[in-house]
């Protein structure tokens, strides 16, 4: 009989792993230069030698390191590899240094979360004590850093931000010198590094003048490194590639058509440079949500800062009813991501009663993909009622050389779209690294990228998801459909006629007390898939983790991803959060909308959705049982 996990085995007291674990820590404590992580651990290392407990927490500590995922590496602020603390920032930052040329120039920046401002002034010491050059940018949006990348002709960038995730995380986002997250070989070239690095870092001991430079400290190499302040500069020179891509010359033109705005930068970085950027556009200024305008990374009024989660709006939209407004607009903390909620029309039985409706991450996206087709070649054509028109049914001479991209777990609308226009299309890997790159070694340019999860590119003007230039562009977008009497619904409305109903949704399940349970679940999957779904046959499975190809045929690297697709048409896939210790499964339905119009068509999508939505959270549970049940069995 099998009285124990293995798990909980490999920490017996006296094992070689319980040793080996507690030497590690130990070696972590007398080199973490945090008083916090250092007295954090102190403590777990006291209390594992006589509770069980804070003994597996101290394994889940130290056994292993974190890995760059779909954004870079993230995780909860705490001592020990698999945390994020001073000593991985300086492990990860000096491994970086390993790979780069001498004298390598990096852009630093951070949000505004616990520990961010720590942790850059980390990377631009370990980039200093090795003899190269920071460019500081300080608080900022990660748009923002990404485009200065490139602008600044940098070797590569890092940017301290968790984005959206939970308030006592934070990440390291890693790019290269294309403006781009980096993605293999360059991510694992990186890691090999940080798994030899030692525990103590040697760093430049020095302090940054008032003139920017860091005094002080030689690099390893014998060479004076040195700090740069760019970042006044770089949010001009991103202000002004974001105008120039959305107005060619019309910078500046002011609308007449009068619209009030609502936007919330959800206690994060995004304000100051949104502001800018409307005012340059001759946008409406918008109106800040009071209790959610300042930095603050206690994120006091959200229990997630994720404008995806329900309620995260909920502040917002109560400051659109006091003031009236016609639009709400929100930012994640670090600006990459948008969220849009549109109003309903008024019921006539209650008059003074606005409700609200917040756009999905799809129809999001296929509204600014919409949108900016209509734009080639300086042109606007009117917004039809849904009748097919040259540009939605033919290849017009100014579409060629343009491409439309998105995530595999992204609608399929969007591919829909991009034929009916004649442009080209790719499917990409989930995460915006992939996406980025999309038009790489292609005779097209990127006209616009997104993944459902609010990350949109509208311009190649930055190699990443912007939430601030998307919030420009809808807003440009609305101020045009109501100059004709519509709104995005809509307009949404027409594309369903033209391309049928797209139903999207998503079931996601939080493993926090066992971060590898969702890897373990998909794992499951794998092995004995279902035959069906909601009472619909699986026609085939599609297995990432041995490569796949995307919507324009090309080869995808292996993913842990899964992809089943149904009788119906529809379709869902599944695959563990790069980012978080949760499994996501993402869901769509597809329905032509045929004699009985569009509602019956919504309706009949809705219900499938519906249905595949509570048939996958059973799966997904009974999946991980299953593999915790076998986990516990003698081998």
């Amino acid at each position: 009989m099998c009285l124990k996990t293995p798990k909980v085995a490999e920490l017996l007291p006296g094992s070689q792993a319980e040793t080996e674990i507690r030497s590690a820590a130990l070696s972590w404590l007398a080199a973490d230069p945090d008083p916090e992580t250092r007295s954090e651990l102190a403590d777990l290392l006291a209390r594992s030698e006589v509770d069980p407990d804070a003994a597996s927490e101290l394994r889940l500590r130290f056994d292993g390191r974190l890995r760059f995922g779909t954004a870079g590496l993230r995780a909860p602020l705490g001592a020990g590899p698999t945390r994020m603390n001073r000593v991985v920032v300086r492990q990860a930052s000096a491994a970086v240094m390993a790979t780069l040329p001498p004298g390598a120039r990096v852009l630093v920046g951070h949000d505004a979360r616990r520990n961010s401002a720590v942790f850059a002034a980390d990377v631009a010491d370990m980039v200093v004590s090795s003899g190269g050059v920071a460019l500081t940018i300080g608080q900022s949006p990660t748009p923002v850093a990404s485009h200065a990348v490139v602008e600044l002709s940098a070797d590569a960038g890092v940017v301290i931000t968790a984005s959206h995730n939970p308030p006592g995380d934070n990440g390291y986002k890693l790019y290269s010198s294309d403006g781009a997250q980096i993605i293999p070989p360059a991510d694992a070239a990186v890691e090999g590094r940080m798994a030899v690095m030692p525990t103590a870092m040697p760093t430049a001991g020095s302090q940054v003048g008032e003139n920017g430079l860091m005094s002080g400290g030689l690099g390893e190499s014998g060479l004076m490194g040195s700090v740069e302040c760019v970042g006044d500069a770089a949010v001009e020179s991103y202000v002004d590639s974001v105008c120039r891509s959305l107005t060619g010359d019309n910078v500046g033109v002011r609308h007449n058509c009068p619209l009030r705005v609502v936007y919330t930068p959800l206690h994060g970085v995004g304000a100051p440079v949104l502001l800018r950027l409307f005012e340059r556009l001759g946008l409406p200024e918008p109106l800040l949500v009071p209790s959610q305008a300042e930095p603050d990374p206690l994120f006091p009024t959200v229990a997630f800062p994720n404008p995806e989660e329900p309620g995260t709006l909920e502040a917002a939209l109560s400051f659109a009813e006091e003031v009236d407004a016609d639009l709400v607009l929100a930012n994640d903390p670090d600006a990459d991501r948008l969220a849009v909620a549109v109003p309903l029309e008024v019921a006539d039985d209650q008059p003074d009663v606005r409700r609200w409706r917040a756009l999905t991450g799809d129809e999001l996206g296929v509204l600014l993909a919409d949108c900016l087709l209509r734009r080639l070649s300086n042109r606007l054509p009117p917004f039809d009622d849904g009748t097919p028109s040259a540009t939605d049914q033919a290849t017009t001479a100014d579409s060629f050389g343009w491409l439309l991209a998105a995530s595999v777990v992204s609608s399929r609308m969007l591919a829909s779209v991009a034929r009916a226009a004649g442009v080209a299309y790719a499917e990409t890997l989930t995460g915006f690294k992939w996406i980025a790159r999309a038009a790489d070694g292609r005779p097209a340019r990127l006209l616009f990228g997104y993944e459902e999860a609010l990350g949109y590119a509208v311009c190649d003007a930055v190699r990443d998801k912007d939430g601030l230039s998307a919030a420009a562009l809808f807003v440009q977008l609305f101020l045009s459909l109501r100059t004709q009497g519509l709104s995005p619904l809509d307009r949404l409305d027409c594309l369903a006629l033209l391309h049928g109903v797209h139903a999207t949704g998503q079931v996601s399940v939080r493993f926090d007390a066992e971060p590898t349970a969702a890897v373990a679940a998909t794992a499951w999957l794998r092995e004995i898939p279902p035959s069906s779904i909601a009472g619909q046959d699986v026609n085939s499975l599609v297995d990432y983790s041995v490569g796949g190809k995307g919507g324009s045929g090309s080869l995808m690297p292996p993913s842990n991803m899964l992809a089943f697709h149904l009788r119906n048409g529809d379709r869902v896939i599944v695959r563990p959060s790069g980012t978080e210790p949760k499994l996501k499964v993402y869901i769509e339905a597809v329905e032509h909308v045929g004699a009985d119009g569009l509602p019956q068509a919504r309706l009949i999508a809705g219900r499938r959705l519906g249905l595949l939505k509570e048939a996958m959270r059973r799966l997904v549970q009974t999946a991980w049982l299953k593999d915790w049940e076998k986990s516990l069995r003698c081998p």
